[in-house]
C-alpha cells in the first residue's frame, strides 16, 4: 500500500517511523510544518523524511490545493 503521511507532532515521528519500518507500506510523501504556534508537542517530520529519501511538502498555510498538487 502506498500512502502520504500527515503530521507535525511527537507522536507522529513516531508514527512515522513504524511505517517506514514496515514492508507492506510504502510512505510516498509526507505533509508536515515547519513551525507550530499552538502545538506544545510539535516535530516536524521533514528530517526524519529526508533520511528516508521521501518527497516532504512543507504546509505552513493550511493551503489545501497546493497540498494536493
Amino acid at each position: 500500500m502506498r500512502a502520504v503521511f500527515i503530521g507535525c507532532v511527537e507522536s507522529s515521528w513516531r508514527l512515522l517511523e513504524v511505517l517506514l519500518a514496515s514492508d507492506s507500506i510504502d510512505v510516498c510523501g509526507v505533509v508536515t510544518r515547519s513551525a507550530s504556534k499552538f502545538n506544545t508537542d510539535f516535530c516536524s517530520l521533514e528530517p526524519l523524511a529526508a533520511q528516508a529519501s521521501i518527497p516532504v511538502f512543507i504546509d505552513d498555510g493550511n493551503n489545501q490545493q497546493a497540498m494536493a498538487d
